[in-house]
């Protein structure tokens, strides 16, 4: 890996899409469609934060697999389609988990006054979900 790739992050915005060219190359040569898919995601990958970078591999070899056991195109695109609303659940949970926790009131000790009263301060800390 170059030392451009190292520090330079993945943008969509580096990535012109073009659907008729896309669309083009998959109907007159599959198997070069998918080489310049396979490389275009990996490069995207690589230029991805290093942080990501693991994370993406592992999204890219769901979605290879879920290809691969696919029967046809349109169950291959049902099959991923699952997969996002799957994420999109997890997101929807993991929000409504945070909302409800922020609601709940905190409980503070005030170490201070702790011999003169046995008062438990309690605060409402509110969400900006």
């Amino acid at each position: 890996m170059s030392s451009k790739h190292s520090t330079r992050e993945a943008s969509l915005s580096d990535f012109s899409f073009d659907f008729d060219e896309w669309h083009r190359l998959s109907q007159e040569s599959p198997e070069k469609f998918e080489r310049k898919r396979r490389q275009l995601c990996q490069q995207f990958i690589e230029n991805s934060p290093r942080k990501y970078q693991r994370r993406l591999q592992g999204l890219m070899f769901q979605i290879d697999m879920n290809r691969r056991k696919s029967a046809n195109p349109m169950d291959s695109c049902i099959r991923l389609s699952g997969l996002m609303w799957d994420s999109f659940h997890e997101l929807v949970e993991g929000l409504k988990q945070l909302s409800s926790n922020a609601e709940r009131p905190v409980h503070r000790h005030n170490h201070k006054n702790q011999n003169s009263q046995n008062v438990i301060k309690l605060e409402l800390v509110h969400s900006r979900i």
